[in-house]
């Protein structure tokens, strides 16, 4: 009996060792392409994407339909909100200083952005965007009525 478990763990440690000779292969990522970087010359390390940095994103752009497609949310400044009995609609001043009147479910900025909300002080517009891992997102962004209008409305007359 002693012979035999004292033959097991000499087959056992043998295989450990075996094992332990042969160099590991290093485990490949769920489809992704493993990259040989031993003989890579400057230039096309240049054409790697900074892990540290956010990608840069083409968007397939057509041309704006309205004028509050032409540019991004972010742009806008959100002048007041028009209370009504049925709806309420907000007013805007674009980068061209031009002013527009919207409703929830318009269409406003560049990322195919929708009017989701507007509340007493606040217009909220979701995007779809791109995220790290490119795939499409939807963002929020919420525009605030700017300090520049309050001081408007409350210095009048």
């Amino acid at each position: 009996m002693k012979a035999l478990l004292s033959a097991a763990l000499l087959l056992g440690l043998g295989a450990l060792q075996a094992r332990a000779e042969t160099p590991a292969e290093p485990p490949a990522a769920a489809g992704a392409a493993m990259v040989d970087l031993t003989n890579a010359s400057p230039e096309s390390l240049t054409r790697l994407r900074d892990p540290f940095q956010r990608p840069v994103i083409h968007e397939a752009r057509g041309t704006p339909k309205t004028e509050l497609e032409r540019y991004s949310v972010e742009q806008f400044e959100l002048l007041g909100v028009v209370t009504g009995p049925i709806r309420m609609r907000a007013m805007v001043r674009a980068p061209d200083s031009r002013t527009h009147v919207v409703a929830e479910k318009m269409r406003m900025g560049n990322r195919n952005g929708v009017v989701k909300r507007i509340t007493a002080t606040s217009l909220v517009i979701r995007e779809k965007v791109m995220n790290l891992f490119g795939q499409e997102e939807e963002v929020d962004t919420e525009l605030k009525i700017s300090s520049r209008a309050k001081e408007q409305a409350g210095g009048g007359g």
